[in-house]
Parts: C-alpha cells; structure tokens; sequence
C-alpha cells in the first residue's frame, strides 16, 4: 500500500516532466523543419538570381536616417530598389549581437534585428537579397570579444562550429540572405589562427545554407599587402570589399598642395590601383566589390592650420555632409568648382571652406572601372545620403547613375 501511495505521489511530477520534454523535442524537430524549408527557399532564389547573373550593387543603408526630422525621415519606401540587388541593414542597432550568436540555443525564438519589419517589406520584391552588417573590430562585443570567448575553452574548434552554427541559425530564422562582416582580418598573432578556422567554419556552413559571406577590409590593412592574399581568401568567401575611407583626405591633401595646378587635385590612380592590386593578388575578379562612400566631406582652412568644416544640418557631424546636403549647399553661387582628373572627387571651394564629394560623373568613371575589369559589382557606403527627396534634381542621382553604369555596355 505505501508503494503504491509514493507512486501515485511521484507519478504527476515525472509525468509532467515527460510531456514538457515532448513538447520540447516536438518545438525543436519543428524548428528544424521550418530551417530546412528556409534553406530550401533561399537556394531557390539563389539559382533564380543566378540565372541572370550580372554585377551586383549593394546598397548600405545607415540607420540614423531612420530618425531624421520631418520630410527627410528615410522610410523603406525610399530605398532605391530599382537600382539595388542587394540591400544591407548595420546591426548597430541590436544590442549584443555577438553574445546572442554565442548564446543562441539559449533562445526559443531568434531576436530580430533593428528594421526587421522594413526588411519583411523589402522581401516583397523577389529580385532583392537582404544581407545585414556586423562590425568585427569597433565596440565591447565585437572581434575581441569573440575571440576571447573561442579562445577561452580547450576546443576553439568546437567552439569557432557552434558560433558559425548559430550564426547561420540567426540568419535563416530571420530570413535573411547573408552577412557583411568588417574586422575579421587582418588579425595579430595569436589569434590568426582562431580567426582562419571561424572563418572556414563559416564558410561551409554559408555554403550549405545558400547564404552570402561578403568580407569587408581596409584599404591600409595589413593583409592588402600580403602576398596572394586574395587567392588565399578566396576560397572562403562569396565577395571581397576593399573599403577607402580616405578618399577625401587625399583629395583635399592635393588640392591644398596643387592650388596652383587645379587640374591636379585628386588621385586618379587609387580606384584602379585597389581593383588591379586584389586581382594580381589571385582573387578572381567576380568576388571582388568595388568600394565607393556617398557621403561629402569637408574641411576649413585657416593659414596654415585645417580642421572639420561645415556639418550637415541634418546629419550633424562635423566636417561630414549628406550628398544631398552638399548638393542644396553648393547651388549657391559663391562656390568655386575645381576641375579634376578622370577618377577624383569633385571639390568646392568658398573662401576657408573645401567640399569634396561625388557627383554622377565622378560616379561612372569610378564604377565604369568595375564594369571594364569584369568585377562582381559595388558597394555603396551609402545610399540614405544620396538625393532620395530630389532637391537637387532627379531622386538618388548616384545610385542610378551607378546601376545604370555598372549594367552598360560601356
């Protein structure tokens, strides 16, 4: 009798128990489901996009744009689809990223990134691939982070497979065609090593996934000037980004040196010095993106001394314009253009004050460079600073005149 009493006591607790781990196993073998059926999908749309496979253009998006004032609040209604394949969100917005994607099985449901009901949107129009961007080297929980975390336990192996496990995990719940990572390389010994192996593992679970892995370094890093470095890159990622963030700089260094010679004052040679560089180093052609920032800079000189120049009144960051800040700046007719070579940045000048910035014909001599050598596209640093509300003119001058190059005959 008293056996029988316990049994009956503990039978509801263990029963209990049973039936959860039920459910649980049924919610993980359904999310398996549902992640293959993602897979699925998404190698169809890879196949369909590569039936007609030509130059990419990605179009970053920066996500402060999102909140500026009144009519010049960016919405997903004004990204340019027309003239983007691929559309790419920072992941500045979603706090820990990188803890998430060590910690994912600890989550019933993937968190969705910033935006993610604009990217849904986007989803809309088949023709588009929706990649998100991390980056690796700046912030708390970035490549440090990370690196410490694989490098904490024995198996870094086992370790670098569960974070590009649940990376490709994240990516798929949220239906998403791929990430672009900046920071990853070049990387100081000893974390080499740890850095080539994540990278490996990331490559064939992408690969299996249909998924794009777009790398992102600088124009300087250290791993530029390495010998063969695009051959030995190459096997592990779909496109390489060489990204100039110095364009300006130079520009203005050479006008401030050539005053004399305006028809010196930018570097022609740099665009196609970086396309001619990563090719010779043995990456194929395809995978390389060609790197052009949107954004307008400035500079103020006084004697002998520079510092930033005017800020956007709506992007408020010194010495920095939006295109379409510096567009509406320049129409007023105290501004002096300055003639420049085949490949340079147009620059203005108005007593102490220089702005260097694109405009469309510097645009499609820079991307026609892409198209003559055959690459796999550009990247465009980025297109919520183009001219979407046309007070300049036409809606998104640089963007159109980029696809429109880009897909040209030449």
């Amino acid at each position: 009798m008293i056996l029988i009493i316990v049994f009956l006591t503990l039978l509801p607790g263990a029963l209990f128990n049973y039936l959860r781990r039920i459910n649980f196993l049924k919610g993980v073998v359904s999310s398996d489901i549902e992640l293959e059926n993602e897979m699925a999908r998404l190698a169809a749309e890879r196949i369909a996009a590569h039936k007609n496979d030509g130059p990419a253009v990605f179009c970053h998006l920066n996500l402060t744009a999102f909140s500026r004032p009144g009519n010049y609040q960016y919405t997903v209604g004004d990204v340019p689809t027309e003239a983007c394949s691929h559309v790419v969100f920072p992941l500045h917005g979603l706090q820990d990223w990188f803890d998430d994607m060590l910690n994912y099985d600890a989550y019933q449901r993937a968190l969705h990134p910033s935006l993610y009901e604009d990217m849904e949107y986007l989803k809309r129009n088949k023709k588009l691939q929706i990649l998100v961007y991390a980056d690796a080297q700046n912030g708390t929980n970035g490549r440090r982070h990370l690196l410490d975390w694989i490098g904490s336990e024995l198996s870094s192996e086992q370790l670098s497979m569960v974070f590009a496990r649940n990376l490709v995990k994240w990516l798929l719940s949220n239906h998403l065609h791929g990430l672009v990572i900046e920071g990853m390389f070049p990387v100081p010994e000893p974390d080499r090593a740890t850095m080539i192996r994540l990278l490996k593992k990331m490559h064939t679970l992408f690969k299996q996934a249909n998924l794009l892995l777009v790398a992102v370094v600088e124009e300087e890093s250290e791993i530029t000037h390495r010998h063969a470095f695009g051959k030995r890159l190459s096997p592990f990622i779909d496109y390489l980004v060489i990204r100039n963030r110095k364009q300006h700089s130079r520009t203005f260094g050479r006008v401030l040196a050539n005053l004399a010679v305006p028809e010196a004052a930018s570097d022609p040679d740099l665009p196609l010095r970086l396309v001619l560089q990563a090719i010779a180093s043995g990456l194929p052609p395809r995978q390389l993106l060609s790197s052009i920032e949107l954004d307008a800079a400035t500079l103020r000189v006084d004697g002998n001394d520079t510092s930033s120049g005017i800020e956007g009144p709506l992007t408020n960051v010194p010495g920095v314009l939006a295109y379409f800040e510096a567009c509406a700046l320049l129409k007023d007719q105290e501004w002096e253009t300055l003639n420049v070579t085949d490949l340079g940045n147009p620059v203005a000048i108005r007593q102490e004050d220089f702005v260097s910035y694109e405009s469309t014909d510097s645009m499609q001599k820079k991307v026609s460079i892409a198209r003559n050598h055959s690459l796999g596209g550009v990247m465009l640093w980025d297109v919520t600073s183009d001219d979407y509300r046309g007070v300049c003119g036409k809606v998104n001058p640089l963007t159109k005149a980029a696809s429109a190059t880009l897909l040209s005959s030449g």
